[in-house]
């Protein structure tokens, strides 16, 4: 699978349960249907790419402002390593530091307006590790159940196709 991808690599600490459902993904790969299920919560920033995964909104920021995504520099950078924590009067808060290729026409500084007032949203838990929900049930989580009632609704056929697979 592709980087936003969970699948990525084969590893033999998976488990036989993950590398069929990986195998699965792969199958549905122009849909992503796995991928398009799952968001990001942010604890620590140290996993999640920044311009590439989805975490703070339906949508990956490249996809979001893919005009500010041609021009950054850190397209591949975790979000923890674009930025700083600082302390203010015992205060402590994240600093974005995003840097660009050149620099930025004035319209592109309202996008940048744009993506700075969202990543001011963004809660942190520096200390937690970052994980990954379940969006079609948070509450649950992920369950076969639910993997296997999407891929229904998706069509028969792509189930048949993925399921015979394994």
């Amino acid at each position: 699978m592709t980087r936003g991808g969970i699948c990525v690599g084969e590893s033999q600490k998976q488990s036989s349960w993950w590398k069929d459902l990986c195998r699965i993904c792969d199958v549905r790969n122009q849909d992503n249907w796995f991928d398009n299920s799952i968001n990001w919560v942010l604890r620590d920033g140290k996993q999640i790419k920044l311009w590439k995964d989805r975490w703070i909104e339906s949508q990956p920021l490249k996809e979001r402002f893919p005009r500010l995504y041609s021009l950054t520099l850190c397209s591949e950078e975790a979000i923890s390593e674009v930025g700083e924590w600082v302390t203010l009067d015992n205060d402590e808060s994240f600093k974005w530091k995003l840097s660009w290729r050149r620099e930025l026409f004035e319209w592109e500084k309202e996008l940048q307006q744009q993506l700075h007032s969202i990543l001011s949203t963004t809660q942190w838990n520096k200390n937690g590790l970052d994980v990954w929900v379940w969006g079609l049930n948070d509450r649950l989580g992920y369950t076969v159940r639910f993997g296997y009632a999407l891929l229904e609704r998706e069509g028969n056929s792509t189930t048949k196709e993925a399921f015979q697979i394994l």
